[in-house]
């Protein structure tokens, strides 16, 4: 089984389509602070309270830290679901993953490891019911990490939401709008052993590039070129905490009057028992057509390779590209014949579209789907109790 504590790489295209939703939630309680400036964690008293107190409850009084941003925003996100749902009655609000990174982004956050969930209720005690149910089903997901909780009245229905982020690097603020081309410092400090740390960053249709990394004594720094003319710059912080590399932060940066494309393809469909990973190749695939790269042909031998990954990381119970029983995806392929070079991206997410939306919005992932040397892809899923868990592997076979 794997472990709910696995990190998910949350998508940030679609921020502009809920602004009105989140800025009006925002002014209903009263306008919240951006989510740099300081403030204090204060809860109100009812439900978001009690809430607390039933997390401290189950967990042990200390053994999560309360973030006032992360209230507002998980405020923001009850108020976003609302708008979006009509209050939620009914649906799967636990693992819509990409509305909270969505209110995270629009507070300024910069986490890239966020486990958000809500619950809807027609009273206060049902809600704090489910919410207690769920602390104690998958208390990993709030044990050592902080957490904010937040919740709403609205349309008759009752609204909790929590939102609980892993902070691997901690950074100062950074701007989030450019009026021109320039340069952003980014700064940080790493929170236990980081090695390989790395920043990414994708221009506006251009090509990924890295940015030089300073590290002293634990800090960090790097300073990011924003030069490809007006758009949303992706900003991407890589670094390898075991199991290979892992995105540690992700975010936008608009220069100009730029704002983030929404992805929307339209595939068939292939039909049976690997429909989703199928839908997934085609996403790539049509994607890759889109942007003048030569398509990728389906092959058997890497797709059995990317489905044994997926079913290692579900069975052992980590979220990575080197396995403690396989390794990496070059030992796991030496006993293909003919690859000259061999790639791999990862994805959990609820849907194929969500793994695709996801790996377009990380530089590294979308630098490897765009990757004009490869001629081969097979894709591998199983379900989880986290959703689908997604290997995609790439290869350039000899002629």
């Amino acid at each position: 089984m794997i472990s709910a504590n696995l990190p998910r790489l949350i998508s940030t295209i679609g921020l502009l389509v809920l602004a009105g939703a989140m800025h009006a939630s925002a002014a209903e309680f009263g306008g919240a602070p951006d989510y740099h400036e300081p403030n204090p964690a204060k809860l109100e008293p009812g439900l978001e309270a009690d809430a607390w107190k039933v997390l401290e409850a189950v967990l042990g009084a200390g053994k999560t830290a309360r973030d006032g941003p992360l209230v507002w925003a998980a405020r923001d996100l009850c108020a976003a679901v609302h708008a979006a749902d009509g209050g939620g009655a009914g649906a799967d609000l636990s693992l819509d993953h990409e509305l909270a990174r969505q209110v995270m982004l629009a507070r300024g956050a910069t986490e890239a490891v966020v486990y958000p969930f809500v619950v809807s209720a027609s009273d206060p005690d049902t809600a704090l019911a489910s919410w207690k149910s769920h602390v104690e089903a998958d208390e990993d997901a709030f044990a050592g990490r902080t957490v904010g909780v937040g919740a709403l009245e609205a349309g008759g229905r009752w609204l909790l939401a929590s939102l609980s982020v892993e902070r691997l690097v901690t950074l100062e603020p950074v701007a989030r709008v450019l009026e021109v081309e320039g340069k952003v410092v980014i700064k940080g400090k790493k929170v236990g052993a980081i090695d390989d740390l790395r920043v990414l960053v994708a221009p506006p249709g251009g090509k990924v590039t890295s940015s030089p990394v300073t590290l002293k004594a634990g800090a960090f720094k790097a300073v990011v070129a924003l030069d490809h003319g007006d758009g949303v710059y992706t900003v991407e912080i890589l670094g390898d905490v075991g199991f290979g590399p892992r995105v540690l932060n992700l975010f936008p940066i608009t220069v100009g009057s730029g704002s983030a494309p929404a992805v929307v393809l339209s595939v068939p469909w292939r039909k049976g028992p690997s429909r989703n990973a199928w839908m997934l190749f085609d996403l790539i695939v049509a994607d890759r057509e889109e942007r003048g790269l030569d398509p990728l042909e389906p092959d058997l031998d890497l797709a059995r390779v990317a489905i044994t990954h997926s079913r290692d990381m579900r069975d052992s119970g980590f979220f990575g590209h080197v396995s403690p029983s396989h390794g990496g995806i070059e030992k796991r392929t030496v006993h293909l014949d003919g690859l000259a070079t061999v790639g791999e991206v990862i994805a959990l997410a609820s849907s194929s579209q969500r793994a695709f939306s996801n790996l377009l919005a990380s530089p590294a992932h979308a630098s490897s789907l765009h990757d004009p040397a490869m001629t081969h892809m097979g894709v591998g899923k199983v379900k989880t109790e986290d959703g689908m868990l997604f290997t995609v592997v790439l290869a350039r076979r000899q002629e």
